[in-house]
């Protein structure tokens, strides 16, 4: 194995371990649960005004039902996820409008230009029949 894998590895064991003893007890109010605790792993219930640990992969709180707080205190973590969420749908959608509108309208104006610019051409190097007879 390679020895900067083995390093990877090693210090994303030391990273979760250490994640996984957090202690989120004795937290007064949501900054203190929110900055205090190491890696952000307790989020702060503003229902029973209690700091709860999460798991990064659990989206809610266990025992808070609509006021969780995990990554700040000033906007509840719904809603954070549900912004985050339709940012990145509208850049989706606008990569993709681009996308469509560079490869096919854009495309189909230069190529009708092109196809002009070729007619032009062509209508000039026609010899005129009237001079023929």
């Amino acid at each position: 194995m390679n020895k900067l894998t083995v390093l990877v590895v090693l210090l994303c064991q030391v990273i979760f371990v250490q994640a996984n003893n957090v202690s989120c007890d004795g937290q007064a109010d949501c900054k203190t649960c929110i900055n205090g605790t190491r890696f952000g792993h307790c989020g702060w219930c503003e229902e029973s005004k209690k700091c709860l640990p999460y798991d990064i992969t659990d989206l809610n709180l266990d025992g808070c039902k609509t006021d969780g707080f995990m990554s700040n205190c000033i906007v509840n973590h719904k809603i954070v996820l549900i912004a985050v969420g339709v940012g990145v749908g509208l850049l989706l959608l606008l990569i993709s409008g681009c996308a469509i509108w560079c490869c096919c309208c854009r495309g189909k104006k230069a190529r009708k230009l092109q196809r002009r610019k070729e007619e032009e051409e062509y209508e000039k190097k026609k010899v005129p029949t009237a001079t023929l007879r």
